[in-house]
């Protein structure tokens, strides 16, 4: 029941988020470490060596240790699911969207400038 009421919070921070965490400071459910701070004014966000994880996946449980971390612990160890990707941040699609739009606009203008060189008439 409670992980109905986690979906309806999307995490501003990071939007690919793959897991919900705990945090063991309060042992609320939280997208990320910056959620659980803006959600809870009356504490910050206390990292452990431990974090439990549910995957938003399969939605089952899991721990990991971050004081030995290897490659393998990269994805739930239920469903397999890569949990730990880069993190897309709403910088990074305001920045990849401007990106777009200014190879859009680029195209355009070549696009205009070949079509004013075709109508050019040869000597």
């Amino acid at each position: 029941v409670i992980f109905k009421l986690i979906d309806f919070i999307m995490c501003k921070h990071i939007l690919n988020a793959q897991t919900y965490i705990r945090a063991p400071c309060c042992m609320r459910w939280f997208e990320c470490a910056e959620c659980h701070d803006e959600r809870e004014p009356t504490h910050k966000f206390q990292h452990s060596k431990i974090l439990r994880f549910v995957c938003k996946v399969c939605r089952k449980c899991f721990d990991r240790d971050f004081t030995i971390f290897p490659d393998s612990d990269m994805e739930c160890d239920f469903c397999h699911n890569l949990w730990c990707l880069p993190a897309i941040t709403p910088e990074s699609k305001i920045y990849e969207e401007c990106n777009f739009m200014l190879d859009q606009y680029l195209q355009a203008m070549l696009n205009e400038t070949n079509e004013f060189f075709m109508k050019i008439p040869e000597k």
